[in-house]
């Protein structure tokens, strides 16, 4: 049926052309016989551009274009996991009016995919795949050594990078001939370096050097052979702090001697007050830990209080009852909701003990009792954000992870009332969005502490499964189980002997052993007669009745608590070090280092 023009109220057409150009869409509206009103809008990206790859440093400020066009130029949306860029309120990512992404100071969590189109059109999408890479970090160890002619020396190396970089040793700035198998030993993938039968040639400047896109970075070691070896002490020492009943003791693991004792009724200075209250009456711990390694904060709960110990005194120099204190140690708390403060439920941060993160975490966040979502809490300013709804996901979160690789932030779900169970749940740590789940994923999750395997400890009534994932710039890769009938307590990771990442220890809550598991092969290895645990009964403020705790990079030891005494553990040769008896339900271990110089 033919229509004239005079006989059209409303009309449609649609002119579509094919080249290297995505399809390009022409509508016009008419509207009467007697005025015509054009409404033309265009958009077009060409095909070779589809998808635009970049590189940045961590640090680094980046502006990113769009390539979609249009006439006339048509507003732009970002997107990173389909939520609208605009939409958040962050300093370090904003869009601009003229349809630029500027990302500022950059850090390894913005890596990832963004993509922008026009705003009246969807269907032609450019995606912008953003890589950060960092400058590589290495440590090694020991700073210098002394030896006879004759005998061997070992230097330590520990290797950080994204991407992970290539590692090799030299002497004197000059590579090793590594062919030379009776003078070199290289073991795993340059994590120690072993020289045999040294001569005095021997004598020099070992570097360990990492080299990747980020650029290259070299530490020392020096060997010193003569027939004298000048004695040389090692430039820092390792003592943990084990929190009892009746106060606090420091021990050097090596030898396992007692440094120092803090007693219940010492009184802590300033005050009239004892370090747990009145005599007679048993300690009560909640958490410790190491602050910037100068000092140790412990939590008293029951007392409403934390006290400060300085790690060089080993005396308790402070203590903190109200958040808004005006000293020099006070701590900060969430503001109550509607003047209770018993809806706050956990508050989680990033690990200050996690590699690459260069201070980039800015946030943590809030739970509330049975709250189904999140409260993003500005780690500087101390203040809410934004929330997170997760509802969709019936997950009220129960232990949160962080991983600096890919800005993955992963929780344990359950149930509100019920504390059922729902499975694993993968939030975007920029946008706060949810990009993976896995509701036959149950467990508590532990990340490594360079951010490249995550562990879910599956308790149920007849033992433990490990599940063992890989973190990549894809998302979680399973990579094996492990299936124990250790009902598992807590878990630490130790540095491998023979790649540059971590193993994991793992207690039993009931049994004498401890199960070590090695996180590229998969093999296990039980470790016996560690004592019986403190009893369930006796914990208290969710902490894990037999905690085990590691002495750190480099660091050889373990401990863990049994119901009246301390096992050290030789994490190298997975063998017990040593018992120290006498100290009644410890319930938390906290390493410091003491450098000397």
């Amino acid at each position: 049926m033919r229509r004239g023009l005079a006989g059209v109220l409303f009309g449609r057409f649609s002119m579509i052309s094919v080249d290297s150009r995505r399809e390009v869409k022409c509508s016009f509206h008419l509207l009467s016989c007697c005025s015509v009103v054009v409404s033309v809008s265009v958009v077009s990206l060409d095909k070779a551009l589809e998808t635009n790859h970049l590189n940045a440093r961590v640090g680094d400020n980046v502006e990113i274009k769009c390539d979609v066009t249009g006439s006339p130029i048509p507003p732009i949306v970002w997107r990173r996991n389909q939520l609208d860029l605009s939409t958040i309120t962050e300093e370090d990512v904003r869009v601009f009016s003229d349809g630029s992404l500027y990302l500022t100071r950059i850090q390894l969590q913005h890596a990832g995919n963004y993509t922008c189109h026009a705003q009246r059109n969807k269907d032609v999408v450019q995606t912008h795949v953003l890589t950060v890479h960092t400058v590589p970090e290495v440590h090694v160890t020991p700073r210098i050594q002394s030896k006879r002619p004759g005998e061997d020396a070992t230097m330590l190396c520990h290797v950080a990078g994204e991407p992970f970089p290539k590692v090799e040793w030299l002497k004197n700035d000059d590579s090793l001939k590594m062919e030379n198998t009776k003078k070199y030993q290289l073991i795993g993938n340059g994590t120690a370096l072993k020289i045999k039968d040294i001569g005095f040639a021997d004598t020099g400047a070992y570097m360990c050097q990492a080299s990747s896109i980020g650029g290259l970075t070299r530490d020392i070691s020096s060997l010193v052979v003569q027939e004298q070896p000048t004695p040389t002490s090692a430039n820092e020492e390792r003592r943990f702090f084990a929190f009892h009943d009746w106060g606090v003791s420091i021990y050097e693991p090596t030898a396992c001697r007692l440094y120092h004792r803090i007693q219940s009724t010492d009184i802590i200075p300033g005050t009239q007050e004892y370090v747990c209250g009145d005599k007679r009456v048993k300690c009560s711990w909640g958490r410790a830990i190491n602050v910037a390694n100068r000092y140790v904060y412990a939590s008293q709960p029951e007392r409403d209080r934390v006290i400060i110990i300085s790690k060089v005194q080993m005396v308790v120099v402070d203590v903190i009852r109200d958040a808004g204190q005006k000293r020099k140690h006070h701590t900060v708390h969430p503001e109550p909701i509607d003047g209770q403060f018993d809806l706050v439920t956990g508050l989680f941060i990033p690990s200050s003990e996690q590699e690459l993160s260069h201070h980039s975490f800015k946030y943590g966040y809030v739970t509330h009792t049975n709250q189904r979502g999140l409260y993003k809490l500005d780690l500087v300013n101390l203040r809410y954000t934004r929330s997170v709804d997760l509802t969709p996901y019936n997950c009220v979160p129960l232990h949160i992870q962080f991983s600096a690789l890919y800005g993955m932030v992963i929780m344990q779900c359950m149930e509100p009332i019920t504390k059922r169970p729902t499975g694993q749940l993968v939030l975007d740590y920029v946008t706060d969005t949810v990009v993976a789940t896995k509701s036959s994923l149950l467990g508590v999750p532990y990340v490594s502490p360079d951010s490249r395997k995550l562990i879910t400890v599956d308790r149920t009534a007849s033992g433990t499964t490990i599940i063992v994932q890989e973190i990549t710039p894809y998302g979680l890769m399973f990579l094996f189980d492990v299936k124990t009938t250790l009902n598992i307590s807590d878990v630490a990771f130790y540095p491998s002997q023979t790649t540059h990442s971590y193993d994991i220890y793992a207690s039993a809550q009931d049994k004498e052993d401890l199960l070590f598991l090695n996180l590229l092969t998969g093999k296990v290895d039980i470790i016996t007669g560690v004592g019986k645990a403190v009893p369930v009964n006796l914990t208290e403020w969710s902490n894990p009745n037999r905690p085990i705790s590691g002495s750190g990079l480099f660091g050889q030891y373990m401990v863990t608590p049994a119901s009246e005494a301390l096992f050290v553990i030789n994490g190298r040769s997975r063998t017990v070090n040593c018992e120290i008896g006498s100290v009644i339900h410890p319930n938390a271990i906290v390493w410091t280092t003491i450098k000397f110089y």
